[in-house]
């Protein structure tokens, strides 16, 4: 009876284990209509005259600080914004004034103040879902995935993503003039933190 308590005790501990890491991101273009912005190696930052942005990717969600260098008011049209994934497929975003529940309906623009900052995140709507039950609720999909059960299933779900692209287009207006911002972000490697077990 020891024996068998000893055994299934292993055996609930061995299924709490993963093993995670992190992905290395970088711009490796930004284009706004014709014109391509010259970037510096291993970046997640963009400058120009109209703004200054800096992105991190986290799990679910991308974040950003965008300031507003002009001398007058931005607006983000957050309709027109599109996520591209390492596949080549757009669609819609949302960003932290969304519900989930919400995220098919048309979204207000952000105005950001002459001279002022925001921060926001992004989420691709495709990665919001719903599960019903006790423990349901509106969950949400890695951007990449970043963890497995064992070690060769995180290196075969991370390595379809290596050496691939995936975008943000961000609309961004002052006055009549409307800047579609590309943002491609190179996923240049993916780092391993180890494995965690959770009790």
């Amino acid at each position: 009876m020891k024996n068998t308590c000893v055994a299934l005790l292993l055996l609930i501990l061995s299924s709490c284990t993963y093993y995670s890491g992190v992905y290395d991101l970088s711009l490796n273009q930004v284009k706004s209509g014709t014109k391509n912005y010259p970037l510096t190696a291993n970046t997640m930052t963009h400058s120009d005259s109209l703004i200054d942005i800096t992105w991190k990717l986290n799990a679910t969600s991308f974040s950003f600080q965008l300031v507003n260098k002009s001398n007058s008011n931005l607006r983000i049209n957050w309709n027109e914004a599109v996520y591209v994934d390492h596949s080549g497929t757009s669609g819609a975003i949302i960003h932290s004034e969304v519900k989930y529940i919400d995220k098919n309906k048309p979204q207000k623009p952000t105005v950001i103040v002459a001279g002022s900052k925001v921060e926001d995140i992004i989420v691709p709507s495709e990665n919001i879902y719903y599960v019903s039950g006790q423990y349901g609720g509106w969950k949400t999909k890695p951007i990449l995935p970043n963890w497995g059960r064992s070690q060769e299933e995180l290196d075969a779900l991370t390595d379809v993503y290596i050496d691939k692209d995936i975008s943000i287009l961000l609309p961004i207006s002052s006055g009549e003039d409307t800047y579609e911002y590309l943002f491609k972000f190179h996923v240049n490697d993916f780092k391993n933190t180890g494995k965690m077990s959770v009790y």
